[in-house]
């Protein structure tokens, strides 16, 4: 299933007129909250040259921002942006709606243990993760939330309303059951 999430993932970026490691870096920022520089090139294993790029092409697509940091004017904080919620949603409607559709032919204990399985497979991914790349402990997904490119579930479901990723705890590569349990989108 992950070759297809590749696959899926970089679809959305063509859409998007964006790279697929922008669109991934976009859903850190979405998944972790605003972070350095420095922190979103540990944890995509990018250089500081190469993130440097990533971070100016995504302020050129409205998809984040670069802030400085208040406690170090050195420093600058990446956060995500709002501006493209529509597009990046309209990307994913179709992977959440048919997640949904799945997770209604399941019973509500079987739906439990699938958003179960989908957050702490995300948790996971994310340790291990840092781990292969030797770095520090990742900051855990913000409560409620899935990577963008998550499927959710629709509105009126048990799991919430349809979202991508970007509003995900799992986007996990923001795909998958993760977006389908967490309901709403933020981009």
């Amino acid at each position: 299933m992950s070759g297809y999430t590749v696959l899926f993932h970089q679809a959305v970026a063509d859409r998007l007129g964006i790279t697929a490691t922008e669109l991934q870096c976009s859903n850190l920022l979405d998944l972790l909250g605003p972070m350095t520089a420095g922190r979103l090139a540990e944890l995509t294993g990018l250089s500081s040259g190469a993130i440097t790029g990533v971070i100016d092409r995504l302020e050129r697509a409205r998809v984040a921002a670069r802030d400085t940091d208040p406690e170090d004017r050195r420093r600058v904080i990446v956060r995500s942006l709002p501006d493209r919620r529509d597009e990046f949603d309209a990307c994913f409607d179709g992977l959440g709606l048919g997640m949904a559709a799945i997770l209604r032919g399941i019973d509500a204990p079987g739906r439990a243990a699938v958003e179960g399985f989908a957050r702490d497979s995300s948790t996971l991914l994310l340790q291990e993760s840092v781990r292969l790349r030797g770095g520090t402990a990742a900051t855990a997904p913000r409560s409620g939330s899935s990577p963008r490119g998550a499927a959710a579930a629709p509105r009126g479901t048990p799991g919430g309303e349809v979202r991508h990723e970007r509003d995900a705890g799992a986007r996990g590569g923001r795909a998958g059951a993760a977006a389908a349990r967490r309901g709403g989108t933020r981009r």
